[in-house]
């Protein structure tokens, strides 16, 4: 186990705390995007998204969005194009499960479609216990 003076020397940043806490809360902001999130950190400051407490912000940004989309699908398995919607939308399905935000509509409209075209949804009270099915997994 590392003591206290290689750990504090491994986070030991050259950039002001300020900064760091900034690039720290884009990279969460901006989960599953990290090459969004590390160009938008690198903007601010040249060297920034490689700064150890900010490469391991977007590092576990990124790997909480992909685990979330890997238990919708694991919950659900399905077809290959219902593991691409999954996907394409995994930002969005993912802020909505955290409480970040709504579902925007065209993301519900696209998983009704899917359900509607596979069979899975056959009238208005499957479809509301299909998307509820789904998202709260």
């Amino acid at each position: 186990m590392k003591n206290f003076k290689e750990l504090r020397e491994k986070y030991r940043s050259k950039f002001p705390s300020s900064l760091v806490a900034a690039a720290v809360k884009i990279a969460i902001d901006m989960g599953g995007n990290m090459t969004g999130a590390y160009k938008k950190i690198e903007k601010m400051k040249r060297g920034l998204g490689d700064d150890p407490m900010v490469a391991d912000a977007l590092k576990q940004a990124n790997e909480s969005v992909n685990e979330g989309v890997a238990q919708v699908e694991k919950m659900f398995p399905r077809d290959r194009a219902w593991k691409n919607l999954v996907r394409k939308y995994k930002r969005d399905i993912d802020s909505f499960q955290k409480g970040r935000k709504d579902l925007p509509k065209r993301v519900e409209d696209e998983l009704l479609d899917w359900g509607l075209s596979n069979g899975e949804i056959k009238n208005e009270d499957d479809a509301e216990d299909f998307i509820d099915q789904i998202l709260n997994a």
